[in-house]
């Protein structure tokens, strides 16, 4: 779990009763990204410290396995679920046709032959 925006050890606190124990790097509140916005050059260190963190969750992703037929069921229950909710009336055709029941999803590789 990251977070964003903690301000302070209470928030730390919060998120680890709500997530998980691991709490990634987080950000504090948007102060070090202000002053750019303010016309002021903002310090090297905040902009160090945000790099390094996202950094940290990049690399956090990247280590987790893919439950690519969990990804799919979702996709595929969400796109149903508006289609026939607003979408096919607001769109004259049924969009639920568009799911393949053949499709197997997996991790996306490049064919450079």
């Amino acid at each position: 779990m990251a977070g964003n925006k903690v301000a302070d050890p209470d928030d730390v606190e919060y998120l680890r009763r709500r997530g998980r124990p691991a709490l990634l790097p987080r950000s504090g509140t948007p102060h070090g990204c202000a002053p750019p916005e303010r016309g002021r050059q903002a310090d090297g260190g905040t902009r160090t410290r945000h790099r390094a963190g996202l950094d940290a969750v990049l690399a956090a992703l990247d280590a987790t396995e893919r439950d690519w037929a969990a990804y799919h069921r979702d996709t595929v229950h969400f796109h149903l679920r508006n289609a026939q909710a607003w979408a096919n009336q607001s769109l004259g055709v049924d969009l639920t046709d568009q799911v393949d029941p053949d499709y197997v999803p997996g991790p996306v590789t490049a064919d450079i032959s």
